[in-house]
């Protein structure tokens, strides 16, 4: 729901622009030292705060919060759920004056991004179907003397579709075959592998398997040749896998299922918005929303992690078909990240913004509170200009919490020189977890 942001399974999705999956983990708060630089401004346009570079080039940093803050903190609604707060109540607090309706369980178009080599492959499986172009075709384990290792749809030079299998017979010899579908070999639409009430096992490029609920079609990504594997899933199917990647099943029932409705309306917007471009109508990662199928195994059967659980399972059933509507009527961009620190930014709708948060802080992470060190030598690397680095200074910030609230605008300076960057890039070059930070004692 969200802007790129880091995992949270120990998850918040930082997603394109929203779309949060977590990866802090639930332990004890870190603690902040007191400043080493000037105090903090208090709001924009307060005294600049100055902090040396230290004798071992080293910048010690203490923040609040992880990823975009926008819209719902995954950790804030774990917070609220342990102080009694529904489900509903949480939304509430997260997106207020976002409306509710009822969303049918329409099949979503699911871009698989762990799936880059630019074909689908499948193994092998009684009941396993090819449907292109109205023609059907049930596949078999065994063809020609050899036994299917595996299918496989890729596409050619020509932009077609083309279906074939990987055998291997009796005298271990291997080979490729071209399989036609409805008497043809190469196809000007796409290929969907279907079997009817079962799983598909879907070979990624590192050899794991990926095991889906739903079709699995072979799609154009725009280039002549190139091609997109993309998981037909019906909606509330495709949200038992997305909830616990986002949000880990262990945490309180309301928690989970405010994820659920967030990240149930999250996908219907971001498919409203881009759906039909690329044969896909959501991506599968953070910049999106983390969906990984139903489970991941090793070429040899063993299970590496599911992703699916009874608890997650629960709170999607929970709140079945909720979504939420801006004022407008259209399903609302549910945007969430791992953590807000204890204060939420303005999204620019009126159900997305910026507030005191006092649920996120509730459980101590090391999403709420952190610490961090930066080397003089990254800043200097990436702003060549200011020479050796002497100071950053923190020229404004935006009065919303702790310190004087996020850094808007830093000025690094150096022994040739001086640049000014804007808080958020700053936050990038650093690899920091947030935009909300400061100066701690050195420990």
């Amino acid at each position: 729901m969200p802007v790129p942001q880091p995992p949270l399974t120990p998850v918040r999705s930082i997603t394109r622009r929203g779309a949060g999956r977590l990866v802090a983990v639930l332990g004890l708060a870190l603690a902040v030292g007191v400043p080493s630089a000037v105090s903090a401004p208090s709001a924009v346009g307060a005294a600049a705060e100055v902090l040396p570079v230290p004798s071992d080039s080293v910048l010690r940093l203490s923040g609040h919060g992880w990823g975009h803050a926008i819209g719902m903190s995954q950790w804030g609604a774990f917070g609220a759920a342990r102080k009694g707060l529904t489900w509903r109540q949480i939304l509430s607090f997260y997106y207020p004056t976002a409306g509710r309706t009822t969303a049918s369980n329409r099949t979503l178009r699911v871009w698989v991004g762990a799936d880059t080599d630019d074909r689908v492959t499948v193994l092998p499986a009684s009941g396993l179907r090819a449907t292109t172009a109205g023609a059907t075709v049930t596949l078999p384990t065994s063809a020609w003397g050899y036994t299917v290792t595996s299918w496989r749809i890729r596409r050619l030079s020509d932009g077609s579709f083309r279906l074939g299998f990987h055998g291997r017979n009796a005298r271990g010899d291997t080979m490729w075959f071209a399989h036609p579908i409805g008497g043809h070999y190469d196809h000007p639409g796409t290929i969907t592998l279907s079997r009817l009430a079962s799983d598909l096992r879907l070979v990624l490029p590192d050899g794991t398997i990926m095991r889906v609920r739903g079709a699995l079609r072979g799609a154009a990504d725009g280039s002549s040749a190139g091609l997109r594997t993309v998981a037909l899933v019906r909606l509330e199917t495709y949200l038992r896998s997305v909830v616990p990647s986002e949000m880990p099943a262990s945490w309180d029932g309301a928690a989970l299922a405010a994820q659920s409705a967030a990240a149930r309306t999250y996908a219907l917007r971001y498919a409203a918005d881009h759906g039909g471009r690329g044969g896909y109508d959501i991506c599968s990662t953070t910049w999106c929303q983390v969906w990984n199928g139903t489970a991941r195994y090793t070429s040899s059967g063993r299970l590496i992690r599911s992703y699916e659980y009874a608890a997650s399972d629960a709170a999607i059933r929970a709140t079945a078909g909720v979504a939420l509507t801006d004022r407008a009527g259209r399903y609302a961009n549910t945007m969430f990240s791992a953590s807000n620190g204890g204060w939420s930014i303005a999204g620019g709708t009126s159900y997305l913004v910026s507030k005191r948060d006092p649920y996120d802080g509730v459980v101590p992470s090391t999403a709420h509170e952190w610490t961090d060190s930066v080397r003089a030598s990254t800043l200097q690397r990436a702003f060549p200009r200011v020479g050796t680095l002497r100071r950053v200074v923190v020229t404004a910030r935006d009065g919303k919490g702790d310190w004087g609230g996020r850094v808007l605008s830093v000025r690094l300076e150096g022994s040739a020189g001086s640049v000014a960057v804007g808080g958020s890039t700053f936050r990038r070059v650093a690899g920091l977890r947030t935009t909300w930070w400061v100066a701690r004692s050195r420990a």
